[in-house]
């Protein structure tokens, strides 16, 4: 079972806009059915549209992400225990609601994200992960960095 993170202190979903804003928060507008941000809210957007309140001076910690990885040919397998930190910076704000705010909460979609970087770094590689475990963590943990920073 998937473990949901609490990112709330980063983004949030808000009913309206604040009439004042921190300088480090901006409220982002995104459209579910189409599945991007948009500028402003419709006048008439039903349940379609909701408003995120993005904060770039906050960093949570998450600890204890469980993922598997398996190596089908051989039948074994190797859990890992994922901690992690997260933020938004500045100007990537449409970018973090886009790619967190879609389905479920940011937090279970960000661990959702991980997972699946987890697995398409090992698939093709579970057999040589699994023996060489302990110096196949840095290289994960590196590429893991590059995706969160990079692919978002």
């Amino acid at each position: 079972m998937r473990q949901a993170n609490n990112l709330t202190s980063i983004v949030r979903k808000i009913d309206s806009t604040p009439k004042t804003l921190a300088t480090f928060e901006q409220v982002i507008v995104y459209d579910h059915r189409r599945k991007q941000v948009i500028n402003k809210k419709p006048l008439f957007s039903g349940n379609n549209v909701e408003l995120y309140l993005v904060s770039t001076n906050k960093v949570i910690q998450h600890e204890g992400l469980h993922v598997t990885v398996e190596d089908f040919a051989t039948n074994r397998k190797i859990g890992l225990l994922i901690n992690y930190r997260a933020s938004c910076m500045e100007g990537s704000q449409s970018h973090l609601v886009a790619s967190l705010c879609r389905d479920h909460s940011p937090g279970f979609d960000l661990n959702r994200r991980v997972e699946q970087w987890v697995f398409s770094f090992t698939r093709d590689r579970a057999g040589e992960f699994i023996d060489n475990f302990v110096s196949q963590l840095h290289w994960l943990s590196r590429e893991l960095q590059y995706a969160a920073e990079h692919i978002g």
